[in-house]
């Protein structure tokens, strides 16, 4: 039982000199770094070449623009293709599609809305007021609503018609 603890031991002990010398390492770069000045008149310590932007490759970004237009162009017509695919699979309109209506030409506008306007109000009045045929071939007439309240207050309303029953399924 004492060789795996002398095992541990050494492990524990070889774990123990890696980080003493590990932290000493990273002490030793720190003080590198802060020791480290830029020369005068230089705005960086040129660790990317002479000029600040010499870590800048034109070529790069010329290359992910030039890729970026490609799978756009490339979005754009792989749509395109499954438009025109889609659009062949259906065939023509069903013959029960609604037609496009029909728009006379001109503006769609009211020569006088004002004259319109006490036209259609003048109508709703005679028609709420007034006696007159809703439909002289079915003989229904229209009456004064006042009097038409006045009528369903005393008699109530007339018996509804007897729903048609629906035939049985066998």
């Amino acid at each position: 039982m004492d060789e795996p603890k002398k095992g541990l031991e050494t492990v524990k002990l070889n774990v123990r000199e890696f980080l003493a010398k590990e932290d000493a390492r990273r002490a030793d770069a720190m003080e590198t770094v802060m020791a480290e000045e830029p020369e005068p008149g230089k705005a960086h310590d040129g660790r990317f070449g002479e000029k600040f932007d010499d870590e800048l490759s034109i070529s790069g970004i010329v290359y992910v623009v030039i890729g970026i237009a490609a799978v756009t162009a490339l979005g754009f017509v792989s749509s395109l293709l499954v438009y025109n695919w889609a659009a062949a699979d259906y065939g023509e309109p069903s013959p029960t599609a609604a037609a496009p209506a029909v728009r006379p030409a001109g503006p769609l506008l009211q020569s006088s809305p004002e004259a319109e306007l006490r036209e259609m109000r003048r109508e709703v009045h005679e028609r709420l007021h007034g006696y007159g045929w809703s439909d002289e071939a079915a003989g229904t007439v229209y009456i004064p609503i006042e009097k038409a309240i006045d009528l369903v207050a005393e008699g109530g309303l007339p018996p509804a018609a007897p729903a048609a029953e629906e035939e049985a399924a066998p």
